[in-house]
Formats: structure tokens, sequence, C-alpha cells
């Protein structure tokens, strides 16, 4: 991903930030909002102990942001607008899709090389189902995106989507992440209470049994891994402290509490304590102090709103918490990063600024084939 996919990153980046120049429009509110959010990110970047490693990744967001703001800038409320936005949606549901198949053959790999019980067992950093780039937390974090991407909107659902649907999801639960599967919970029984047809409870289905078949094939393979694996997942120590994340909360807050005026800098939270904060608001803390939080609070929670209110009661939404298909995307992706760090990863921003351009442009204008009103 850094040799190969991060200069395709900067050159959409920079056709992006090239196609809003040459554009009419002023920056929105939340686009300003998403900028200043970058910026702060950039300045607190060179606080760090390591200032290199710190701009690369701030460097990305920046091309993020060129990608969403372009995003903006051609994803018109007019029928070729509509068509580029479909082409967008496509896409980014074809890499994930490409995502989950490279990631559970990797998965099939490490098994054979390794042997089950080396791969399900140990996962520490990952473990030895980890990709180059990334712990398997951090992939399915990344897969997330692509899937919420499918359900987010109300268009007609794409020739490929149950087949993407059923390998995204496979490879998110083949992360063995306790996280990622209460989350697929809560968007599986947030989609039932708006969707209409049957085609989620076929996928559910589907899923289901494979899961049986693969549980069986790995049963008779080495009973005993799969045994030492659920009991680990099922551990009350860890479920209890969310698996020690409740103390790393605790030392971040103590160290913004101690000085809130002289954060770590951007990505400096590894050189300052040795691991990362599982956690996008403390860890912005930490390494930005409120120069960076509010920015970055400012846009997201503004994205929230902005979303939750299209539609302005004609689209369906979730009983008591009055949340449309968009809005509960959105906000199944924010609870992700308040228990990860997948924000330092190149795919996954990349995903995250195509998403939430995706989500933005859906919405403006009078009324399009997203079914959202403003």
């Amino acid at each position: 991903m850094i040799h190969y996919g991060h200069p395709f990153i900067i050159i959409a980046g920079i056709i992006g930030f090239a196609l809003f120049l040459m554009g009419s429009r002023r920056l929105t509110l939340l686009e300003g909002l998403a900028c200043s959010w970058v910026v702060a990110m950039v300045l607190t970047s060179f606080w760090a102990a390591r200032v290199i490693p710190s701009l690369a990744r701030s460097g990305t967001y920046i091309a993020g942001l060129g990608v969403f703001l372009g995003i903006q800038s051609i994803a018109t409320p007019t029928d070729r607008g509509k068509t580029i936005l479909r082409s967008v949606r496509k896409n980014l549901v074809l890499s994930g899709v490409i995502l989950a198949c490279y990631y559970l053959m990797n998965l099939a790999l490490k098994i054979h090389a390794y042997g089950l019980s080396a791969v399900l067992l140990e996962r520490y950093v990952g473990g030895a189902a980890s990709l180059p780039w990334g712990a398997t937390n951090t992939i399915g974090a990344c897969l997330m995106i692509p899937l919420l991407s499918l359900f987010a909107f109300t268009e007609e659902p794409m020739r490929f989507q149950w087949l993407a649907s059923i390998l995204l999801v496979l490879a998110i639960l083949s992360t063995c992440s306790r996280t990622l599967l209460i989350l697929l919970l809560l968007l599986f029984v947030g989609i039932l209470f708006l969707e209409k047809r049957m085609a989620l409870l076929k996928i559910i289905g589907v899923v289901l049994a494979l899961l049986v078949l693969i549980s069986r094939y790995l049963v008779e393979q080495d009973a005993e891994a799969l045994s030492m694996l659920m009991a680990s997942r099922t551990e009350m120590g860890e479920l209890y402290t969310l698996n020690d994340r409740i103390h790393i909360w605790q030392l971040f807050w103590s160290k913004f509490s101690s000085n809130p005026f002289n954060g770590v800098g951007y990505y400096g939270s590894l050189d300052a304590f040795g691991f990362s904060g599982h956690n996008i608001l403390l860890t912005t803390l930490v390494e930005g102090g409120l120069m960076g939080l509010l920015p970055m609070l400012a846009f997201l929670v503004g994205m929230f709103i902005y979303v939750s209110c299209a539609g302005r009661g004609r689209v369906d939404r979730i009983p008591l918490l009055r949340l449309n298909r968009g809005a509960l995307c959105f906000g199944i992706l924010m609870l992700n990063l308040l228990v990860e760090d997948a924000q330092y990863t190149y795919a996954y921003i990349a995903y995250f600024w195509v998403f939430v351009a995706m989500l933005k442009s859906s919405i403006r204008g009078r009324e399009n084939s997203y079914g959202y009103h403003t």
C-alpha cells in the first residue's frame, strides 16, 4: 500500500484540488471544517518526535481532502453528476471486494503455512493473519467502509451487491474482532428496520450457512484451537476492560489533563506511550490538544447532523433513534474509531474521504436518485 497505492492517492488528491479550483463554487461550511481539521493535523505534525512519519500521514489526509473536494465538484445534482456518484460507489465497493478476497486468500495461505492454531490464537498486532500495512482489526475497519457504502444509500442495489456483501462480511468476521462483530450486528438490525425487501435476510442466511460449513471444517482440522479461540474471545476479564482499552484511555486522559496545551504531535502517541490510544477523541487530545480536537469534532459532528437531517421526514428512519440509513452507517463508522486507530492507515484514509464525499454529495440538491431531499 505504501509503495504502490500511495502515489495514486496523491495523484487523485491533486486532481481533486484542481477540479475544485477550476470550479466556480465556494467552500461550504462542512468543507471548511474539513479543511481546518486537516490544517490542524499538519501543524501538529511538527510537534511530534518523528516529524517525517507524522507528515506522511497528515499529507495523506491532504490528498484525501483533495479527493473529497473533487468529488463534491463533479458529483453535482445533475444526471451526469448522479452517474459519476454511482461510478464512485461501485469502484469503492469493488476495491473493498478485492481487498476482502486478498485478505481471505492471505488467511488461507497463513493457515496452510503456520497451522490453524498459530493463526487463530496469535493475535498480537494482528498476528500471522495481518497484512504488511495493517493488523486484522485495521483491515476489518477498512472493509467496513465499502460494506457501509452498500447500505448507506437508497438507490437500486448493484448487480453484484449480494456477492460483495457476502465476501465483505466473511472477511470482516474472519478478523475475529469483537468490535466489528458488534458493529455488523448494529448495521444489520438497523437496516432490517429500514429495508422493505428480503434481500438482507437472504444475505445473512447465506453468510450464516457459510459460517456453519467453515466452522465444521475448522473443528475437523483443529477443534482445540477453535475452542481456545472462543474462550479467549469471551474471557470476562478482557471483556470487562475492553481488552485493556479502559486502562489505555485512563493513561491518555491523565497525559492530557496534566498538560492540555503541550501535545505530543500528530501520530506521536506511539513514541510517547509505545502503543496507540484506540480512541480517536483521546488520541487527538493527547497529540494535538484542543487545537487538533475541536476542528475534527466540529467536522464529524457537523457531518453526522447534516446526514441525519437529510430527507425532512420523507425518508425511512429507524424507530426511536430517528436515523436514516446514511446517518446509521456514518454513526457506525464513528463508533469504530472510538475503539480502534484505523485512521492512521493509508487505505482507511482513502476510503474514509471517498465515503464521506459520497454521503455529502448524495444529499446535496433538491432531490436525487439516492432518495434524500434538502
